[in-house]
């Protein structure tokens, strides 16, 4: 999916440098789902969470943001509470190798003048991507995730890779 320079933009600037204003800019710009953004109204289950951790970590790293649904465009209806950091981490963290690293961060807007965000909060994580890591494997079999698989953003989905998207990997791992 082909985004334009402006919308890039707002997420490059936020996934560089995540502030408030980066995220509100994001959402005003109803970019939608692409490879690297993924909105979910909840926080995931622990295996599909996992599970989009690890496609967004071999795809060149992402953010979800918690609170937003993917309609289209999307709607950014908040969420009740934060999930506390530390508890996502240990939900994860028996799924995914040490290697890959995620940061959550908590965003509140009691005033904003994008009226869709006032006074709601999210979650957005931010996943990283370190080529010399790739190919990250799921490390534990959970009911949305199988162990010894290696995920890929494909879209806007969170799938298998194919034998040539696991070619694809390794070759930037080797470039490395």
């Amino acid at each position: 999916m082909a985004i334009n320079k402006a919308l890039y933009e707002n997420f490059a600037s936020f996934f560089e440098n995540p502030t408030r204003e980066g995220l509100r800019k994001l959402l005003q710009s109803n970019i939608g789902e692409t490879n690297n953004i993924d909105f979910k109204e909840t926080l995931p289950e622990k295996d599909k969470l996992a599970k989009h951790l690890l496609a967004m970590a071999n795809s060149d790293g992402g953010i979800i943001i918690i609170g937003v649904s993917d309609d289209t465009p999307p709607i950014a209806k908040g969420i009740s509470e934060k999930c506390d950091k530390s508890d996502i981490q240990k939900r994860v963290a028996p799924y995914i190798p040490k290697s890959l690293q995620f940061e959550v961060l908590d965003f509140s807007y009691s005033d904003s003048e994008y009226g869709a965000i006032k006074g709601k909060s999210f979650q957005a994580i931010i996943v990283e991507s370190d080529p010399k890591y790739i190919p990250y494997l799921c490390i534990k079999k959970g009911e949305n995730i199988k162990d010894n698989v290696v995920y890929i953003r494909r879209g806007t989905n969170s799938d298998e890779a194919t034998h040539e998207e696991l070619q694809k990997i390794i070759n930037k791992r080797i470039e490395t």
